[in-house]
Formats: C-alpha cells, sequence, structure tokens
C-alpha cells in the first residue's frame, strides 16, 4: 500500500509539473534518482545541473519499475533505444551525459547553479505569461503527435494570442525598440 501511495503521488506531481502553466525549471545539485527524482526532472520544462550531479532511474535496480511517468517521458527525450538503455541498465549518469543525451537542458559549475537558475527565472518572469503557457501547452500536449496534426492547434492559438495585450505590447516594444513590459 505504501508503494501505489507513493506511485500515486509521484504520478499526481508528474502531471502537475506537465499542466502547470507557468514553466519548470529544476536545478539538480546532487543526485536526482530514483522513481521520483529522475522522473520529475523528465517532467520539467528546463534542467540545469551542476557539474557534479549524477541521475539514475534505478526503478529496476530495486526490482521496481519506473513511475512518474518516465516511461513516456524519458523516451521522447532521448529516443526508444536509449531510454529502455538507461531504463533497463540503470547506468549512472554524469550531468554532461544527461545533457548531451537530452534530459538536462545545460550543465553549469556547481558554485554558478543557483546564479544560473535565478538568471533562467528572471529571463521567465519577464516574459509573458500567456505564451509562455501556451507554448508549454503545446510542446507538452504534441508529444507523440505528426506536425500535420498540431499545425491547426498552433494557429488556434497563436490567433488566440494575437489579440491579446501582451501580444500588441510585444510588438509595439520591437517598434518602439525597447524592453517590453509584460502583464499578462
Amino acid at each position: 500500500l505504501a508503494s501505489a501511495c507513493a506511485t500515486g503521488t509521484h504520478s499526481i506531481a508528474t502531471s502537475a509539473l506537465i499542466q502547470l502553466k507557468a514553466p519548470v525549471v529544476t536545478a539538480i545539485h546532487g543526485f536526482a534518482a530514483g522513481g521520483a527524482g529522475f522522473g520529475l526532472v523528465c517532467a520539467s520544462d528546463i534542467v540545469i545541473a551542476a557539474e557534479s550531479a549524477k541521475l539514475f532511474s534505478g526503478a529496476v535496480r530495486v526490482g521496481m519499475a519506473p513511475d512518474a511517468g518516465t516511461t513516456v517521458t524519458l523516451t521522447q527525450l532521448v529516443g526508444l533505444r536509449r531510454a529502455m538503455d538507461i531504463l533497463l541498465t540503470n547506468p549512472t549518469l554524469s550531468a554532461r551525459e544527461a545533457c548531451d543525451l537530452g534530459i538536462v537542458s545545460r550543465v553549469v559549475a556547481d558554485d554558478d547553479l543557483a546564479t544560473e537558475v535565478e538568471a533562467v527565472a528572471q529571463v521567465l518572469a519577464q516574459s509573458p505569461p500567456l505564451a509562455l503557457a501556451a507554448t508549454k501547452r503545446l510542446v507538452w500536449g504534441g508529444l507523440g503527435a505528426s506536425v500535420e496534426e498540431r499545425l491547426a492547434e498552433e494557429a488556434r492559438v497563436v490567433s488566440e494570442l494575437s489579440g491579446t495585450e501582451d501580444s500588441r505590447e510585444g510588438l509595439a516594444a520591437v517598434i518602439e525598440r525597447r524592453e517590453p513590459r509584460f502583464t499578462g
């Protein structure tokens, strides 16, 4: 029962991260391990790892199967063959290896991790929230879809956003050569 409850919690957390309107920036310092830690990394939008960080699935290593959406998100990030290799053989990945595979967005020096995460958060905080939410929804919603299947949805979202104050502000800022002030 404890495992079922923990797995349910992981599933809820993964779903919440993906469905959250705001982008999720994850910092890894130390180990991102096990179903939940590794799965939550795979469900994040931007992942910044310290050089010393390590990642591994570990589920099969302890007689379990991957959870927290890892079987889908990892496969989308790295492809079927690499996902199978990672999930079945449980290698410990360095931050650089995880970045090369596409699991991590960028790797920074350990001492620079907090500064880099803060810088990314500031960029996102100054960005138009409706456009960020729409982009996130389109990307996550398009997993497994063909380009043709997503064209109509993208066109609908672009049309919807084109009438917002943020889109008008963004265009005015470009024309006036100034920084935009988005309000959402």
